[in-house]
């Protein structure tokens, strides 16, 4: 079909003068290639390909795809060219020169996609971009057109199969589409005018464009993408360059991560917290090789409908942790407390790393699937994977639900309904002390008082004294009230409120919370951040943007898998309790130290 003739002769003394007078904002250019992928949307598409190539080496073989599968990479086009003025003035704003040219070019392709049978088809659009770009890049000629229908065919296939495209509609299909087609045809034409005309710095520049074309989609670098009758070939684990301008086959020791946020600020909503790291294109067991931490707490206080008095709080939390090794096998442990009832579970299994999913197989449990949404990486060597449970029912979200249910509000990628593991980092820092029997208490500061009822054992040990240190981390606390009232005319009703807050405690003693409470049908959420002042016996929350908070601290009881309750009452500028009011009014009757009017934080491991 001849996909890769764009009729030089009509269009090559234009590219000559846009070469000669535009070469380095052609170069910059290529970020607009890479913007029209900053989205869910081309992310999870260009991730759907890559990780199918890495696992499968797309070869030589032509699918067969069912007519109806096919449709998911087809588009209604609008009639019109979407992208073209916009490409245009990204590379030479108001040269009409310029939008000529990207317009010729969009036209001769589509020319040719009719032609072979495939009008208005992405996954075309997609095979064109890398058997092309990838050609060119290597210099090893223009790619042959049958090699590049095999490679459509395979990339339908992987697109289908993992649901990329699903809740993508036509016009994104037609924004990637035009894209894709006028970045990669004015590379292929550079490089046509340069092999014609003998011009070796024309086919530098070429080749300069297809690498940059390449990294500005995938991520990564454009030595270890190739394409040949064999089909297309992606090295995922190699590293990511961060200057493709240099043609020859350079190497490099960083990890091959995504250059773009895939998750930004939508408009109408508050803006995000910058990623506080490096997010990886793909992962690998070598990856996933160490101490997995996941966790939640929740904090509930109960109030007397009838007396309005404090009637009691409980506490439900569990913690989980893998500790993975390389060769795919795990140790798992699970400890939690609900209704004054601890569980403990150990088992073991193995992880299994296909199609975008990450599956936790259990010898006594239950296994578990996981779509793959990110892997976070940190300066320390500390890492967050980013994933979301799924089961017969859900299958994970597509493109259109990741945009909508995924963001980093709070600098690391969460979705609904999904779950963050933390991997501490190797940070070399001097190691903490190791506490001894000398830093807890050897007593009970609240025993159990004569006449009344027996109180559960301490679950944990007393600090005697707390630093910053001891305070990073994540804390939560909430509460709710159910109150029932009676009217004489219409009968009874009920009205529920309820909160819960969130701290993010750094060792550096700044913070930042998140509040979400609801009452008389009304919802408020509020973030905010400060500094945490540990001074005399008081912890004083100082809020940049709300009246500090000062509380006095009561307890601080740890758990040997590094959770703990931190026990305090709120009192303001008022004189704090003395001995004999603390013991009065706080006890352990849940296992953990509680105060009349007092407050439990919960930090999980």
């Amino acid at each position: 079909m001849d996909l890769n003739k764009f009729r030089v002769s009509r269009i090559g003394y234009l590219i000559f003068l846009v070469l000669a007078s535009c070469t380095p904002a052609i170069a910059q250019g290529t970020s607009g290639l890479g913007g029209s992928f900053n989205d869910p949307v081309g992310e999870i598409v260009t991730r759907t390909i890559v990780d199918r190539v890495t696992r499968r080496r797309l070869k030589n073989t032509r699918a067969v795809m069912p007519a109806s599968n096919d449709a998911a990479v087809h588009f209604r086009s609008t009639g019109t060219q979407l992208k073209t003025r916009e490409i245009a003035n990204i590379i030479d704003a108001g040269n009409a020169q310029v939008f000529n040219i990207m317009s010729t070019i969009l036209t001769e392709y589509e020319k040719g996609a009719r032609a072979a049978g495939h009008p208005n088809d992405l996954a075309l659009a997609l095979s064109f971009f890398f058997a092309t770009n990838a050609s060119i890049y290597h210099n090893t000629g223009e790619p042959a057109d049958p090699a590049m229908m095999e490679l459509r065919d395979a990339i339908t296939e992987a697109l289908v199969e993992g649901k990329a495209l699903n809740g993508v509609t036509d016009r994104q299909k037609q924004e990637m589409y035009e894209t894709l087609v006028i970045f990669t045809g004015f590379t292929l034409a550079t490089y046509q005018e340069g092999k014609q005309g003998g011009n070796a710095e024309t086919v530098k520049v070429s080749r300069q464009l297809a690498g940059q074309n390449l990294l500005a989609v995938t991520g990564i670098s454009p030595d270890k993408i190739s394409f040949s009758a064999q089909g297309l070939s992606i090295d995922s684990s190699a590293a990511a360059a961060n200057d493709s301008s240099n043609t020859s086959n350079s190497s490099s020791d960083q990890v091959s991560t995504i250059k773009r946020d895939p998750f930004p600020d939508r408009p109408g909503y508050a803006p995000q917290k910058p990623l506080s790291g490096t997010l990886k294109n793909s992962i690998t067991m070598d990856d996933l090789v160490g101490r997995w931490d996941h966790g939640a707490g929740s904090v509930q206080t109960y109030v007397d409908s009838n007396t309005g008095n404090y009637a009691g709080t409980t506490t439900s939390f569990y913690g989980e942790q893998l500790v993975i090794k390389s060769n795919g096998t795990f140790e798992y442990r699970f400890v939690g407390r609900a209704n004054n009832t601890t569980v403990r579970e150990t088992d073991r299994g193995t992880i299994i790393l296909s199609g975008g999913y990450v599956t936790a197989t259990f010898e006594g449990r239950t296994t578990k699937k996981y779509q793959f949404i990110a892997f976070n990486i940190q300066p320390t060597g500390a890492a967050i994977l980013s994933l979301v449970e799924v089961h017969d029912n859900f299958q994970g979200y597509d493109a259109a639900g990741l945009a909508l249910e995924c963001g980093h509000g709070d600098g690391f990628i969460h979705c609904v309904g999904g779950e963050e593991w933390a991997r501490l980092g190797n940070r070399s820092a001097e190691p903490a002390a190791k506490l001894s029997n000398a830093d807890f208490l050897d007593f009970d500061p609240f025993p159990d008082k004569p006449y009344i009822q027996p109180q559960k054992p301490l679950i944990g040990r007393l600090r005697k004294t707390i630093t910053t240190d001891d305070l990073a981390g994540t804390w939560e606390i909430g509460g709710a009230a159910v109150t029932t009232y009676v009217s004489s005319g219409t009968g009874t009703y009920t009205d529920a409120s309820f909160f819960g807050k969130k701290y993010f405690i750094r060792a550096d003693g700044t913070y930042d919370s998140k509040f979400q409470g609801r009452a008389s049908n009304t919802t408020i959420r509020e973030s905010d951040s400060g500094t945490v002042v540990l001074s005399g016996g008081f912890i004083i929350m100082k809020s940049r943007q709300n009246p500090a908070m000062r509380y006095q601290f009561v307890a601080f009881m740890s758990q040997p898998n590094g959770a703990a309750v931190l026990s305090l009452i709120f009192i303001g500028a008022n004189a704090p309790l003395d001995g004999e009011a603390l013991r009065a009014n706080c006890g352990h009757a849940n296992g953990y130290v509680s105060c009349l009017n007092g407050e439990e934080w919960v930090r999980i491991p």
